[in-house]
């Protein structure tokens, strides 16, 4: 025998009051964005799925807006050259003071062909 309410209003969901939604979007603040949708059902059981969804979109959205960096476009302008960059943060300071490593190398089909490695690198150190 099919279910069958007698008061419409019972088969819908109460949306989330303010209170509860300020709860929900505090998980994420003090948890990271990346926090998950089965994070936030077992912490908000007293709100359905979908209420949770469309607050954590939206809170999604509003984080990637806050989180914007600019991006930006290498062109090489010599043909034939090669770039090789890595970026690293080393167990100790560098000169006493810097936390950060770029490293860059520039090799050419040349440089390949007479040592079969590039030896131009250079270590430049940022703050």
């Amino acid at each position: 025998m099919p279910l069958v309410h007698s008061n419409v209003a019972e088969c819908k969901p109460r949306l989330a009051t303010p209170e509860q939604r300020a709860a929900v979007v505090a998980t994420p603040i003090n948890l990271g964005p990346q926090t998950g949708l089965p994070t936030l059902r077992a912490l908000h059981p007293e709100l359905t799925r979908a209420q949770l969804h469309e607050i954590l979109n939206e809170y999604r959205r509003n984080w990637r807006e806050e989180h914007k960096f600019p991006m930006t476009r290498l062109c090489w302008t010599t043909p034939g050259t090669v770039w090789a960059m890595d970026f690293t943060m080393p167990e100790s300071l560098i000169d006493g003071k810097f936390v950060r490593v770029l490293v860059v190398r520039r090799a050419s089909p040349a440089d390949w062909r007479e040592s079969g490695a590039s030896q131009s690198g250079r270590r430049v150190s940022a703050a």
